[in-house]
């Protein structure tokens, strides 16, 4: 009879639909940090609303073997199909199950699910690390294992054994077998509306974050694959005349007669948040060089990265473009635009310029798009040629160790034609966070897996500039210190969502500094290439003008763009854009109701976002 067979695999759906939501209640304990300070009825209508995703990626993967089961066979045949059907199920939920249970501790990294662009930036990189990821991250893997044992044991117990198939009733041919094909349509979509569900349809309630705990991973990856070839579709949030005012606006604050012909170093930190840096947080922390120097350096306490991974900060800091699309800039079908940049336009000035990376080579296509920008690029390759017994400075997962890859650099920058602008990318305070023997058990362990890394990096910037300091070109130069994004949280301020995007911004002058900037303006990634153009009088050059100089009066918020939603950060709040919609929350992720400044930070968005979206279509940030 059909009751049978519908009702085993009624049971077999809802069982699936309930692994998927421990799926998802796995995800939000091992971010509680996260999400413990958003309101308990919303989390859970989040929760709730995750069943729709859950439903749609069901029938992504598990409809063949729902319509196999379906499907009358032989008497003979039925325990063959019986076991294909089990093996089809325990596949397809063990996919998923990794995904989801996998990104849950990649999110503390990111910030989002994972999208298939983010994927492609990352591939190479994670399945050249797979044994060491598993050896540092095998709770995970146990997690996955046993979840998975439970889900295909209770399958087996809902058996489709004991089901009489109707197969000489014409109407389950024609009746039951089309509706559960329709149902698998229907539930594919997403429902039976117009379009079928999408990625913002998370973003329902507030605060924004609450959108990846609706989320699951395998539904964010099938979608954002289907639009990878999608392009960017041009806008028109505002007028013209707002527009080329945007555009025209003073990126700059210092006079022509201060330009120095300095040399310039870049040094980005990986994942060095706010949260770890004893001087942005009033005690001591994990960094007692950076807190040293900063007494006798700018910094600024309200600097924000415009992404949460590092292929969107490179070009941020080093060509002044924000993070505003799905697809990384650096991987994405726009990626030989004209973007200018730093390297290039220092180039033009008599400037020899490298970047430093101890990575292995391609690593997040940082050499490409650092030689297309006008740098000499500098890796793990170059290393092992240039140093005698290289291999030994290898940490056995990312590349070479920071203390040493930064004497290296020191030795190239020795060598350089004067004046150059150096960029060095550190990678030790990245998981799996491995020191050099000779460093162990030098460094606070902390209470993340990142603090012990955190504070050998900052001794090897302690070594960099002790020896940096016996070089004639040590005094004529500008030392510019930030992070490329941040990390995993324990500290109840940094929970915020617009706190997840604070970093150090430095800058140390050896000579000391004669003009300050007002230190408690809103700084962020992009305004580095107008801050250096300012600092060197080359007022003249374009600068894309999404940042503007530190030393201007003018300030910019941080922008930056999450899973379909658009977000401009504010000391005091912040903006999210979408559909031509906006909201606005603050600091502690409430809504609020709009004010003037909530209408500035908007107009200021949108103008971003045109300008981003038309020129890069067109290729067009240059003609201006």
């Amino acid at each position: 009879m059909f009751y049978q067979l519908f009702a085993v695999l009624l049971a077999r759906f809802f069982l699936t639909i309930g692994f998927f939501t421990i799926h998802r209640i796995f995800f939000l304990l091992l971010n509680f940090h996260s999400f413990y300070t958003i309101d308990f009825q919303k989390t859970i209508y989040s929760l709730l609303l995750g069943i729709r995703f859950d439903i749609s990626t069901f029938w992504i993967f598990c409809g063949i073997w729902m319509i196999l089961s379906a499907i009358p066979v032989h008497l003979r045949y039925e325990t063959t199909k019986r076991k294909i059907v089990e093996f089809l199920a325990a596949i397809s939920h063990g996919l998923v199950c990794s995904l989801n249970i996998t990104d849950a501790e990649y999110f503390k990294f990111t910030g989002k699910r994972l999208t298939w662009q983010q994927w492609l930036s990352v591939k190479q990189d994670a399945l050249e690390q797979i044994p060491n990821l598993i050896l540092h991250y095998w709770y995970i893997v146990l997690l996955i294992v046993v979840i998975s044992w439970l889900y295909i044991t209770a399958f087996r117990k809902i058996s489709l054994y004991q089901v009489t198939y109707p197969s000489s009733n014409p109407a389950y041919f024609f009746t039951f077998l089309p509706l559960l094909i329709i149902s698998s349509i229907i539930g594919i979509r997403g429902g039976i509306q117009l379009k079928p569900l999408q990625m913002g349809e998370a973003y329902r309630f507030a605060p924004p974050q609450l959108g990846a705990l609706t989320l699951n991973t395998p539904f964010s990856l099938v979608q954002s694959f289907e639009k990878r070839k999608s392009a960017l579709e041009m806008v028109q949030l505002v007028s013209e005349s707002e527009q080329k005012d945007w555009q025209q606006r003073s990126l700059y604050g210092l006079p022509d007669s201060t330009a120095q012909k300095t040399n310039i170093v870049i040094l980005i930190l990986e994942s060095f948040s706010a949260e770890y840096i004893g001087f942005m947080n009033g005690d001591k922390r994990y960094t007692p060089f950076l807190d040293s120097l900063s007494k006798t350096s700018i910094w600024f306490p309200n600097a924000y990265a415009n992404g949460r991974t590092s292929i969107d900060a490179i070009p941020s800091l080093l060509a002044g473009l924000p993070h505003l699309m799905e697809e990384h800039f650096i991987a994405s079908v726009y990626h030989t635009n004209h973007i200018g940049g730093i390297g290039n336009t220092l180039k033009k000035h008599g400037y020899t310029t490298a970047f430093f990376h101890g990575g292995k080579n391609g690593t997040m296509g940082f050499d490409m798009f650092a030689r297309q920008n006008g740098f000499e690029y500098y890796g793990k390759n170059e290393f092992d040629k240039e140093v005698p017994d290289a291999e030994r400075h290898y940490d056995g997962a990312w590349g070479i160790y920071d203390d040493v890859f930064m004497m290296y650099m020191l030795q190239k920058l020795s060598s350089f034609q004067k004046p150059f602008c150096a960029v060095l990318f550190t990678l030790s305070s990245h998981a799996p966070y491995r020191l050099p023997t000779y460093e162990w058990f030098k460094y606070p362990k902390g209470t993340l897996p990142i603090h012990e890394s955190i504070g050998y990096v900052d001794n090897a910037l302690k070594k960099f500039f002790e020896k940096a300091s016996q070089n004639q070109w040590f005094k004529n130069t500008l030392f510019i210190i930030t992070a490329d994004h941040t990390q995993e949280t324990d500290d109840p301020k940094y929970v915020f969502l617009s706190s997840r995007y604070k970093i150090p911004f430095m800058m140390y002058y050896p000579k000391g500094f004669s003009i300050f900037p007002d230190t408690s303006k809103l700084v962020q990634q992009i305004d580095l290439p107008a801050t250096i153009c300012d600092w060197l009088g080359l007022h003249h050059e374009k600068v894309l003008p999404f940042g503007t100089s530190v030393f201007s009066r003018n300030e910019s918020p941080a922008i930056t763009f999450i899973q379909g939603n658009y977000y401009a950060f504010q000391k005091n709040f912040y903006a999210v854009f979408k559909e031509n919609h906006s909201m606005f929350f603050n600091i502690s992720d409430i809504a609020i109701q709009p004010n003037e400044e909530c209408a500035k930070t908007e107009m200021f968005l949108k103008n971003a976002i045109q300008y981003h979206h038309n020129n890069m279509i067109k290729d067009s940030f240059y003609e201006r």
